[in-house]
């Protein structure tokens, strides 16, 4: 098991400090007043809120309405 500080969880997150404390979502541990995470919960909570590239390309789906996935050409 591995404790991260605020700061290195964000780094290894790739978010803000400021996202980690206003996320409730995030699985986090409380000593006292300081916040630890612990690495392979990150790691699990990650795979479970990542949505597989081939999901998304069967799918045809894009936040952006006005952006248009390439139909390929080999599928016809």
């Amino acid at each position: 098991m591995t404790l991260l500080t605020i700061e290195e969880a964000a780094d290894f997150l790739r978010l803000k400090k400021r996202t980690l404390y206003r996320r409730q979502d995030i699985p986090r541990v409380r000593y006292g007043h300081s916040i630890r995470f612990i690495k392979e919960d990150l790691e699990a909570w990650i795979r479970a809120h990542s949505d597989p590239v081939d999901t998304v390309r069967a799918t045809g789906y894009h936040r952006n309405p006005l952006f248009v996935l390439p139909t390929s050409k080999a599928a016809g």
